[in-house]
């Protein structure tokens, strides 16, 4: 299971149109600082790199264990300041989700159904039994490194393959957009967000 988010407003405009109007829509947002990798083959090197994912709460279905999953209805990937949308084909082959154990607390990921494949998880600062609906923010927790296959396959986007190899910090947040109208707002402040959060690897 997995998911992503988008910088265009038009992407972003058919996510908000296909969410019912009594659910609310959620963006998912994993963060890493002190990146290194490639777009369509350019390196970029200490860099911001943000995916974000855009779903509708009324999506969020049990996993298993002791786990949700979403599939996202848009999303997009900024590398400092230079954003994209994740293509339409991976944003409906893949899915947010999440499980909780007593050893490995709140994990979170990120990838495809088929075939089966993470490009991110890892254990992070949040609420235990965290059912996808509501806002937080926390960093990922212990000396593991959540890379998976954005490593060796990366995230398709409209721009080219993301791959990321190295990363210095890695967060995730998740942020309750009230209505559809403030997607826009979102994007805008994911961007800026994005230029804020750029740190240098000591």
């Amino acid at each position: 299971m997995r998911v992503a988010l988008t910088t265009t407003i038009a992407t972003l405009g058919v996510g908000a149109a296909a969410a019912s109007a009594t659910a609310e829509l959620i963006a998912y947002e994993f963060t890493l600082t002190g990146a290194d990798g490639s777009v369509a083959g350019g390196s970029f090197t200490d860099t911001t790199v943000i995916w974000s994912l855009i779903a509708n709460t009324a999506d969020i279905q049990p996993g298993s264990p002791s786990g949700f999953n979403v599939r996202p209805l848009s999303g997009s990937v900024l590398v400092g300041d230079t954003g994209s949308a994740i293509t339409e084909a991976l944003v409906a082959n893949s899915a947010v989700w999440t499980y909780t154990s007593d050893a490995q607390g709140l994990r979170i990921g990120f990838g495809t159904w088929e075939p089966f494949e993470s490009f991110t998880s890892g254990s992070y600062d949040g609420p235990l039994g965290w059912d996808m609906t509501t806002a937080f923010s926390g960093g990922a927790v212990g000396d593991e490194d959540i890379l998976r296959a954005i490593q060796s396959d990366g995230i398709a986007t409209d721009a080219g393959v993301l791959l990321v190899t190295d990363y210095a910090t890695a967060s995730f947040s998740a942020t309750v957009v009230p209505a559809p109208g403030a997607v826009t707002l979102l994007v805008g402040t994911s961007m800026v967000t994005g230029r804020s959060r750029r740190r240098r690897r000591g």
